[in-house]
C-alpha cells in the first residue's frame, strides 16, 4: 500500500527539477546563464552523439554486406576452380548461379557505402570506401567455354575478392575510432549533465 501511494512520485520529482531550472534560467542570475550554457552545450553534444551513433549503424551494415559479397564470391571460385578442372554442365550452371548471388551482394555493398560515406561526411571524416566491380563474363562463358574462358572467370572472381576484403579491411579500421568517439561522447554527456541536475538541485531560488 506504501508503494502503490509512491505511484508517479518520479515523474513529479522530474517535473518539479524542470520547474526549478526554468525559475533559475528566467531569473537571469549567473547560476541561471550557466544553466542556459549547459543545456546550450549538452544539446550540441547530443545531435553530434545522434550523427556518431548513425555512422556507426552504417558502417556496421556495410561490413555485413562486405562479409556476405566475400562468403558468395569465395564459394563462386571454389566452383570455377572446380570448373577449370573438367566439372561439366552442372558445376557451371551452379558456378553462374553463384556470380549471379554475387552481383546481388555488391550492389547492395555499393549502396550501403554510400551511406556510410554520407554519414561519415556528417561527422567530418574522410573515406576512400569504394568497390567498383563490373559484371562478370557469364554469357560468354556459356558459349565460349573452355580453359582461357574459365580461367578468365576464375581470375574476375579472384579480382572482386581482393577489392571487397580492401573495402571490409577499411570498414574495420574506420570503426573502431568512431566508437572510440561515440564512448567519449557519452561519457562527456553523464558528466555534462550530472553537473547540470547538481546546479539546479543545489541552488536556492
Amino acid at each position: 500500500a506504501e508503494y502503490n501511494a509512491l505511484n508517479g512520485v518520479e515523474g513529479q520529482y522530474v517535473h518539479a527539477i524542470d520547474a526549478k531550472a526554468q525559475a533559475l534560467k528566467e531569473s537571469g542570475s549567473p547560476v541561471g546563464q550557466e544553466i542556459l550554457q549547459l543545456e546550450t552545450g549538452l544539446g550540441i553534444l547530443r545531435s553530434r552523439q545522434k550523427e556518431i551513433r548513425e555512422a556507426v549503424f552504417a558502417g556496421e551494415f556495410a561490413r555485413n554486406a562486405a562479409e556476405d559479397a566475400l562468403d558468395v564470391l569465395g564459394s563462386a571460385g571454389n566452383l570455377a576452380t572446380w570448373d577449370m578442372l573438367g566439372g561439366g554442365l552442372l558445376v557451371d550452371m551452379a558456378k553462374h548461379e553463384k556470380l549471379n548471388e554475387a552481383q546481388h551482394h555488391v550492389d547492395e555493398l555499393q549502396e550501403r557505402l554510400r551511406r556510410f560515406r554520407t554519414e561519415l561526411a556528417d561527422v567530418s571524416m574522410r573515406s576512400d570506401l569504394h568497390v567498383n566491380l563490373d559484371g562478370f563474363p557469364r554469357t560468354a562463358d556459356f558459349i565460349f567455354d573452355g580453359l582461357f574462358v574459365d580461367w578468365t572467370v576464375s581470375d574476375q572472381i579472384s579480382q572482386s575478392k581482393s577489392q571487397v576484403e580492401n573495402v571490409r579491411r577499411k570498414i574495420a579500421s574506420v570503426l573502431p575510432r568512431l566508437e572510440e568517439i561515440q564512448r567519449n561522447l557519452d561519457a562527456q554527456i553523464a558528466a555534462e549533465q550530472k553537473r547540470l541536475d547538481e546546479l539546479v538541485k543545489n541552488t536556492v531560488l
